[in-house]
């Protein structure tokens, strides 16, 4: 398989059209760093392309991901149902 595909290649190689491609390139569903344009089309680095979709590469490098837990509330919540 080639390093970098087209927008045409890409779509196919996902399943999906070229206008859906160009959507999610829109929304940042494929993100700018997974592509370059050369002269009037695209080239996309398909490896990182698919690592970022299939979750792998979700958070840029130096950044943890932080998750609040109000474990108290939770604990109250189950300690009222046992008492039933």
């Amino acid at each position: 398989m080639k390093t970098y595909l087209t927008t045409e290649e890409l779509a196919e190689h996902l399943s999906v059209s070229a206008a859906k491609v160009k959507e999610m390139m829109e929304t940042g569903a494929i993100p700018p760093d997974t592509y370059f344009k050369h002269r009037r089309t695209y080239r996309f680095h398909v490896t990182r392309v698919e690592s970022f979709l299939l979750g792998c590469d979700m958070m840029p490098k130096g950044e943890a991901l932080q998750l609040e837990l109000d474990l108290d509330e939770e604990t109250s919540q189950n300690k009222g149902d046992s008492d039933e």
